[in-house]
């Protein structure tokens, strides 16, 4: 990559961040205080009481959730540590609101409590900003490795910048599975081009356990990662003889356990306890968050999950525009007809992300709500600016009204209304 093609990224990346810094502040305009609610609040007490753990090496109590959200505490804890409060008022002022029926500090009551804490939110939610900077400019770089084009990562990062959902709709846990999984799986699928060697496929396992560290149902990578591998690898072309499918196999496998022993060794080293404690982990896996998640799940059919997820209001603000564009770029797939693009296995796999993890949430999740989806919510935005790419493409061609250049700018001014537009007409969903 010449100069000017990392001047030009880097001056896209700028933009893509720029242009997400000023929906998430129409969106914090619209609805004044923005997102706060207990969820916040109890992450802020328990990152101070784990890192206060971490630092005097006492590896007990440091699960103290079921979700676990340990890569949560391990990014918010030094910034909680830092601050001088006494952070047992949280507790006070959650059990005041847990008697009142209240949760979201959205009303007149919590712009009160809004303003004695706006402070400490402030400095807790410091890091998981960066953290969604570091990773609009990884992701695009990572598309771009893939062998995607420099307007179609835009398109692609512009859909996950301008949706201000991942940032003020969704708790801690959600905001950072999200972003660890996506990374897992941009990173698992460059290193299945042969690109980078092994170093993707230990960057894969490195993020795939910190997403299951931040949230249980992130183990879905795991069993997702083997049929990615080995889809990769027995799909590639040159297989002619059985001496060779057996040594894809082999390497297959081998992938594999290089990337489970680094998604092992991250978890063990962010997560002591699980040599220190195993029990507790145990009961962490097997006890309580296995029972949340199965024997109280209500329906272990297809359209048990899918009934419930209509329910929930949240679906009525995504884009239809972008969602029209998804499903008929998934028919254009299926139907093999990608003229210029040679990323059809890759795009695949992201389409099996999308819906496998919709399907798991779904059948094995105690409640219904798409905040719980946001890896593949996040994986669904970058598929459609892929998709809204190749239609732009098409259209100038078939309609010969416009140039490709033109028809590439209208379609990037309508997502930027219409992104624009569900911020002044939406609402905030009670997240109970």
């Amino acid at each position: 990559m010449n100069l000017k093609a990392k001047i030009n990224d880097k001056t896209i990346i700028a933009a893509i961040i720029f242009t997400g810094i000023i929906f998430l502040s129409a969106f914090k305009v619209k609805h004044s205080i923005g997102f706060m609610n207990l969820d916040e609040f109890l992450w802020m007490y328990r990152s101070r009481f784990f890192m206060d753990r971490i630092l005097s090496w006492d590896f007990s109590g440091l699960i103290q959730s079921a979700q676990p959200g340990i890569m949560v505490m391990w990014f918010a804890g030094p910034f909680m540590k830092i601050i001088d409060y006494d952070f047992s008022n949280i507790q006070r002022m959650i059990e005041e609101l847990g008697k009142s029926g209240g949760y979201n500090v959205i009303n007149d009551t919590g712009l009160n409590y809004y303003a004695g804490y706006e402070y400490i939110s402030f400095l807790f939610n410091i890091p998981i900003v960066f953290l969604m900077v570091a990773f609009i400019t990884v992701s695009y770089l990572f598309i771009r490795k893939m062998g995607i084009c420099r307007r179609a990562a835009l398109l692609s990062m512009i859909l996950v910048a301008t949706s201000p959902y991942y940032i003020f709709f969704t708790t801690p846990t959600d905001k950072l599975v999200g972003i660890f999984a996506v990374t897992s799986l941009l990173s698992l699928l460059i290193h299945a081009q042969k690109k980078g060697k092994v170093k993707f496929l230990i960057i894969s396992g490195f993020f795939g356990s910190w997403a299951a560290l931040t949230k249980m149902s992130a183990l879905f990578l795991v069993p997702f990662s083997v049929l990615v591998i080995f889809y990769m690898k027995l799909g590639a072309k040159g297989l002619s003889e059985k001496k060779e499918l057996f040594g894809r196999i082999r390497r297959s496998l081998g992938e594999f356990a290089i990337w489970l022993s680094v998604f092992i060794v991250t978890s063990i080293v962010f997560l002591p306890t699980i040599i220190t404690d195993p029990g507790q982990v145990k009961k962490l896996f097997l006890g309580e968050t296995s029972s949340r998640l199965v024997a109280e799940s209500g329906s272990l059919s297809f359209l048990g999950p899918i009934s419930r997820y209509l329910g929930d209001s949240f679906w009525l603000s995504f884009n239809i525009f972008v969602i029209i564009v998804f499903l008929s770029f998934l028919f254009l797939i299926i139907k093999g007809n990608r003229n210029n693009m040679n990323l059809s296995k890759e795009i695949k796999v992201l389409y099996y992300f999308v819906f496998l993890f919709f399907l798991s949430v779904g059948l094995f999740g105690k409640e219904y709500s798409f905040r719980y989806l946001v890896p593949a919510l996040m994986i669904f935005q970058i598929i459609s600016g892929l998709g809204i790419y190749e239609f732009s493409k098409i259209l100038a061609k078939k309609s010969g009204i416009y140039s490709e250049n033109e028809t590439y700018v209208w379609a990037l001014i309508f997502i930027l209304i219409s992104q624009a537009l569900l911020i002044y007409y939406s609402e905030i969903v009670p997240i109970n």
